[in-house]
């Protein structure tokens, strides 16, 4: 069983999240979080965030000992994250979701 403790601030934000003694700790801006560090960072990377005052995610990085990886978030209509796009404009990492009330059908686009 997952031995993961969760520490919180009176205001209700995550301050640390302990996973197996691997403890991650959270830097704020007003309410949004701005910074993840981490207490074993060559396993885990610093991540930073550059969000807009709503909150929304601009940029991504991650410094893992001498390697920066930045990313830029891709959004569908609805607003959800679809994708990260790569400091070298490539594709990095690709999400997809399927909501609970939506039918679907597999095949080609222009015979649904």
């Amino acid at each position: 069983m997952p031995d993961y403790l969760f520490y919180y601030y009176a205001f209700g934000r995550r301050e640390t999240f302990d996973d197996f003694g691997l403890i991650l700790s959270y830097l704020y801006d007003d309410a949004m979080a701005v910074q993840e560090t981490s207490s074993n960072t060559s396993l885990v990377p610093i991540q930073n965030y550059l969000t807009t005052p709503d909150g929304d995610v601009l940029a991504y990085s991650a410094t893992a000992g001498s390697t920066i990886t930045t990313a830029v978030p891709l959004h569908d209509v609805r607003g959800s994250t679809i994708g990260l796009l790569s400091s070298s404009r490539t594709l990095a990492e690709q999400f997809s979701y399927v909501t609970s009330s939506a039918w679907f059908t597999e095949g080609r686009a222009d015979l649904a």
